[in-house]
């Protein structure tokens, strides 16, 4: 079933009536959605992590960097600011949609994003800025705030149709927490079962020619 009828369905089929997906668009249903990396960016971090670079090489800015350096050298653009396999925050982001989505009364994204930073990292001193950091995730001003940072005296752009569009606009269009709502409740895994099936026999197959990969 095209993914566009599996979201109609999910609404429309939603137990408790809401509409909380919102998606209404008639010419594109999936207008403002951002659901993660392209098989080809998972493809390019999977060379990327199985060659560490320094000690650092493991944290989120360094893979991202040396994602976007990649994603230059053989395609004249920048990875899409959407969370890269293995990214620890994702798991808690997408557990806080699926609660605020579930729990009555509301529960704010603060109070949730504390509950998340103690659940996934622990209980510790770094609760603070754990939770800071996934409440302003959650909301998309953390992506978008490193955007316009990332872009601002830069030409980065994309082919999108006929339309030529910055690495920025894309990342303004998506609604983060409509994004993570629907991975919570209503994203159908299969296509990622088969993309990890794929990466998994090019892993293989690039062994042979002594090119190591690392699929998280």
């Amino acid at each position: 079933m095209p993914l566009e009828e599996l979201i109609r369905d999910a609404d429309e089929n939603n137990e408790t009536g809401r509409s909380d997906l919102d998606l209404d668009v008639p010419d594109n249903p999936l207008s403002g959605l951002g659901l993660g990396p392209v098989f080809f960016e998972k493809f390019l971090i999977a060379i990327i992590d199985a060659h560490p670079l320094g000690r650092h090489s493991g944290s989120p800015i360094v893979r991202r960097q040396r994602l976007d350096a990649a994603m230059r050298a053989l395609v004249g653009h920048k990875s899409f600011p959407f969370p890269l396999p293995g990214d620890r925050d994702e798991g808690a982001i997408i557990w806080m949609a699926g609660e605020q989505y579930n729990r009555r009364p509301r529960v704010s994204d603060l109070a949730l994003a504390t509950e998340a930073a103690k659940k996934f990292f622990g209980d510790d001193a770094l609760v603070r800025s754990n939770a800071h950091r996934l409440r302003e995730k959650y909301s998309g001003a953390y992506n978008k705030k490193l955007a316009r940072r990332k872009d601002k005296n830069r030409g980065d752009t994309v082919a999108s149709g006929s339309e030529v569009q910055s690495v920025r606009d894309q990342t303004e269009s998506v609604d983060y927490r409509r994004t993570y709502r629907y991975q919570a409740l209503e994203h159908d895994y299969v296509v990622e079962s088969i993309e990890l099936q794929s990466l998994n026999r090019l892993k293989v197959e690039f062994a042979y020619f002594g090119i190591k990969m690392e699929i998280r």
